[in-house]
């Protein structure tokens, strides 16, 4: 899809956001996080968006097409200790009607481009080890494997392996 365009998330996108990520949840043929973990209505999720703005080392930036349906999202969580405010935890998940159209590599540049600008200096990732299309995205846009989080998540009753990437900015 062309002419989509990245942007902060907005008080005003609690609901479609809401919708967006639930949509997103129902496609996984197994959950990353249970329902009761799961942000509940637009309202919390609203103040999900607050919190993100809250702080300077925190962002959450959704893709918006031409039509104004939201497309995907990224955020990235700063630490919250002194040892650790200048690195961020990415988190990057796009629609199924909007996959493979680039639209994860440019929420993954913009939020880049995000953390250049408040002074990050380390962003970092993960994914399971077999999906490819996380590693192939991650390593064209410049992360390093650091290593193999081995039986770190506990998903559809077996612990399963993750990758762990990072890209230094400065």
């Amino acid at each position: 899809m062309n002419g989509f365009r990245v942007r902060a998330a907005r008080p005003e996108d609690a609901t479609a956001l809401f919708h967006l990520v639930r949509s997103i949840s129902a496609t996984r043929e197994w959950p990353l996080i249970l329902p009761d973990e799961e942000l509940h209505s637009p309202e919390e999720q609203l103040a999900q968006i607050e919190w993100y703005r809250a702080a300077r080392n925190r962002a959450l930036l959704v893709a918006e097409a031409p039509d104004g349906r939201l497309m995907g999202y990224a955020s990235a969580l700063g630490g919250e200790y002194a040892v650790d405010q200048l690195n961020a935890v990415l988190i990057i998940e796009v629609g199924l009607d909007f996959r493979r159209q680039g639209v994860a590599t440019r929420l993954l540049h913009d939020l880049e481009r995000w953390a250049r600008h408040v002074g990050l200096h380390r962003l970092e990732l993960t994914t399971l080890v077999d999906n490819d299309p996380a590693r192939h995205l991650y390593e064209k846009c410049g992360f390093i494997v650091e290593g193999l989080k081995q039986e770190s998540r506990f998903i559809a009753g077996r612990f399963r392996d993750e990758l762990l990437f990072a890209k230094l900015l400065n």
